[in-house]
């Protein structure tokens, strides 16, 4: 299998407080903050079909696409509900990269892009146009140039006391 990473790139400001609502809902990611909003990102094996289909073309989902195992591999998981906390829903950038493919050299593949709002997947976006008026950070974590290790939140990695600490929760609001 070869390797799918998603980006979402959402409208908040605050890195720590993306990553504990992920974290409550049992969801892994890295949790990275821009000028231009907080991403989540996450990589994912890219799930290899016997038959050809038109869909992996055209960006969408296959329509007999395997059962993952990890709820967070599937990034409706994570989009919906971050989409229902927010009046501009977020956008979730995939992107299938391969370093010296076929006769070009470096970075090549393609990126996709869809927006979500309240809670549901809506229209394609342009993913090209979009990059171009972000952050250069969303770009440079899609590429996979960041190191997630040393920017970002795993979230995974938070225990309870980070989360309530995060959101707020003392033992007075109990």
């Amino acid at each position: 299998m070869s390797k799918r990473r998603y980006v979402v790139l959402t409208p908040f400001a605050r890195p720590e407080i993306v990553a504990g609502t992920l974290r409550l809902r049992g969801l892994e990611a890295y949790v990275v903050g821009t000028k231009s909003g907080v991403c989540v990102v996450r990589d994912v094996d890219k799930p290899t079909f016997t038959d050809w289909d038109i869909a992996e073309l055209l960006g969408g989902e296959p329509d007999a696409a395997p059962e993952q195992e990890n709820p967070s591999d599937n990034p409706d998981n994570i989009a919906g509900p971050l989409s229902e906390l927010s009046d501009y829903g977020v956008v979730v950038l995939t992107a299938e990269l391969g370093d010296d493919v076929g006769g070009e050299a470096g970075v090549s593949g393609m990126v996709t892009a869809v927006r979500y709002l309240k809670g549901e997947r809506g229209e394609d976006v342009q993913a090209g146009t979009l990059l171009n008026v972000v952050d250069p950070k969303v770009e440079h974590l899609i590429i996979g140039t960041v190191d997630l290790g040393k920017d970002a939140i795993l979230t995974s990695d938070l225990s309870v006391q980070d989360v309530e600490k995060y959101l707020g929760i003392t033992k007075d609001d109990e």
